[in-house]
């Protein structure tokens, strides 16, 4: 799709592999500025890396909504917020009620946000 530039998929159930294909799709995309996941549950630790590793390449999109996600273990939370340091396009990003965001969580965010610049 070469127009679509936001997509809400609030609420989503997602199963064992559905997060992690919509999440790797935003390595490629080139038109998405805004997707919100809030409420989303079936993410698994092997979506939020999936998601982490877009965050890499991703060029594109600027709003995240990660609100009352259930990040299953501390991982995948410090995955996605240690790759935040890398994406230079992202200006906002929504953890608001996060589950599962423990210390070494907690820490990589903190880490990405010394080197915000």
């Amino acid at each position: 799709n070469c127009v679509l530039t936001s997509i809400g998929l609030s609420g989503c159930d997602f199963g064992i592999d559905g997060f992690e294909a919509v999440a790797a799709s935003l390595a490629t995309n080139c038109t998405l500025t805004s997707i919100n996941f809030s409420y989303c549950k079936g993410t698994y630790s092997t979506g939020w890396r999936a998601l982490a590793d877009s965050l890499q390449v991703n060029r594109v999109l600027t709003s995240m909504d990660l609100s009352d996600c259930d990040f299953n273990d501390d991982m995948g939370f410090a995955a996605v917020a240690a790759n935040l340091a890398t994406n230079r396009c992202l200006t906002s990003i929504d953890f608001s009620r996060c589950a599962a965001t423990g210390v070494e969580g907690w820490k990589a965010l903190a880490e990405c946000l010394k080197l915000d610049r």
